[in-house]
């Protein structure tokens, strides 16, 4: 089972370590007036920036007064703080209207269909296919075609709906991909459209990265990340707000700017090297050596054995330095031992030949210049072996990347999400005891929703020891967290 949580006071991954990061309040806004979010197609009032404030929380007495992207005071809801973020990143929505969420799509379609672009200078498109599950299926082929960000917004019963292509698009590594979701209640004995934790429960199992912010500017903050994050681990994201109470409530929310987007994120159709073996060897380029060599193994009748022997030794001589010849100087000399008849095919070969260990920001699993296979037929050992390494060497790398995310992220705007120092927790699970590890994590996800309805103290304990019980968790215990003003509950094996 795997799964990975991030609010903006803790983390779970696969291996079943729980994290408590340092949890950021909400962000303090002066007294000066502010103004609705601007695009560059509408006639609202323009946004002005102000400098950084540090948190009331968290102070922190390294950060400089004055950080690159302070933000841009609004006042928004968490939908319109989401779809902000989106506008000025995604490449192409897929999604499909459903309560709290639908106005995220809408929000970010206006924006399109009113002639925005991307801060890449590319227009996005937009489309509403007949229900939720083609909406995931759909985004994750988008998603599949590589060089792009891309997101679906849904809750409730449309993630329900599409849960089969959550758990492909977490399997299938799509990396830049990112779920936004207006959390609601499931319903039962009747309709409901009111918050709830039921969809994001549903979802726990599927393999994403889940982050869940408490207010519109978490939302927005988060949403910035969690692209970010995926597009390091190659794991998709989901980026979870409470439905009405976060996203329909209007807040203060420093906006991300465009500028910081387009700096933070970097282009999805960029080239970069892969930040772990696992990737490089899946998706990193084998180098223009390798390439140039590849080539004339397969046309090596075609040239004069001597002129063979003389290209061969000078690539072999100059192998470190093929990848640095942007200019083509070196293209140049290898030509006269190149038949004239495929110097055209040599040149090609030279010249679309990628980096050694460099990958797609965001990779293409699906391209019709370099075809693959994803999504075969797979009989038990090897579909066994296939999860046991997604878990190894991607799903456990999630946790450095989204603190990498995160950090870079407070540097550039001053908003902090972690700090490693903060770490004050650790619940180890094991194979065996795995679902164990689940019922924790529901538990410390309800405490969150909880610490809203009651008093802090014994009330907590009594029910969630109740509910621990049910389980059939044994020790249950509990730990008072100052920092956080919450309680950590863990799970003792015998």
């Amino acid at each position: 089972m795997n799964f990975h949580c991030v609010l903006a006071d803790w983390i779970f991954h696969p291996s079943g370590r729980l994290i408590f990061p340092n949890a950021m309040e909400a962000f303090p806004m002066n007294e000066a007036e502010v103004t609705a979010s601007e695009r560059p197609t509408s006639k609202r009032p323009p946004k002005r920036s102000s400098p950084a404030k540090s948190s009331k929380s968290q102070p922190n007495p390294d950060l400089k007064a004055q950080v690159p992207f302070p933000g841009i005071e609004s006042v928004m809801h968490g939908n319109g703080a989401v779809a902000h973020v989106m506008e000025h990143v995604c490449d192409g929505v897929i999604g499909y209207p459903i309560t709290p969420s639908t106005e995220i799509s809408e929000i970010y379609e206006a924006y399109r269909a009113s002639g925005g672009i991307n801060v890449w200078d590319r227009r996005p498109f937009f489309f509403e296919p007949e229900g939720e599950h083609s909406a995931q299926s759909g985004a994750m082929g988008a998603a599949l075609t590589g060089g792009k960000y891309i997101s679906n917004a849904s809750s409730s019963q449309g993630i329900l709906y599409g849960l089969e292509s959550h758990f492909v698009t977490a399997g299938k590594k799509i990396g830049g991909f990112v779920l936004q979701i207006a959390a609601r209640v499931v319903s039962r004995n009747s309709l409901n459209v009111m918050a709830g934790h039921d969809d994001v429960y549903a979802l726990l199992p599927s393999g994403y990265t889940i982050f869940f912010g408490s207010n519109p500017q978490e939302a927005a903050d988060l949403a910035a990340i969690a692209y970010r994050s995926s597009s390091l681990s190659l794991i998709p994201a989901a980026n979870a707000m409470d439905g009405f109470s976060t996203s329909h409530m209007q807040s203060e929310v420093l906006l991300p700017e465009p500028e910081l987007l387009k700096r933070y994120l970097g282009d999805p159709s960029e080239r970069i090297p892969c930040p772990s073996v696992a990737q490089e060897i899946l998706f990193g380029a084998r180098g223009r050596y390798w390439q140039l060599n590849h080539f004339l193994e397969h046309h090596s009748l075609e040239f004069d054995p001597e002129a063979f022997d003389n290209l061969k030794d000078f690539l072999k001589k100059n192998e470190n330095q093929l990848d640095q010849d942007s200019a083509e100087s070196l293209l140049q000399e290898s030509l006269q031992w190149v038949p004239l008849e495929i110097q055209g095919s040599w040149k090609r070969q030279w010249v679309h030949s990628q980096r050694k260990g460099s990958r797609q920001r965001v990779p293409a699993l699906v391209d019709p210049h370099s075809p693959g296979l994803t999504g075969g037929v797979q009989n038990q050992p090897d579909f066994q072996a296939g999860i046991a390494d997604h878990l190894s060497h991607f799903a456990s790398e999630v946790p450095r990347f989204v603190v990498q995310a995160m950090e870079e992220y407070t540097t550039l705007t001053g908003r902090e999400y972690h700090r490693a120092n903060d770490v004050v927790k650790t619940v180890n699970t094991n194979f065996p005891k795995i679902m164990g590890g689940l019922h924790t994590m529901l538990l410390v996800l309800e405490l969150k929703h909880m610490e809203h309805q009651m008093t802090i103290g014994i009330e907590h304990t009594k029910r969630l020891g109740e509910l621990a019980a049910a389980f059939g968790i044994k020790n249950f215990i509990t730990k008072k967290i100052p920092m956080l003003n919450s309680y950590s509950y863990v799970k003792k094996y015998d």
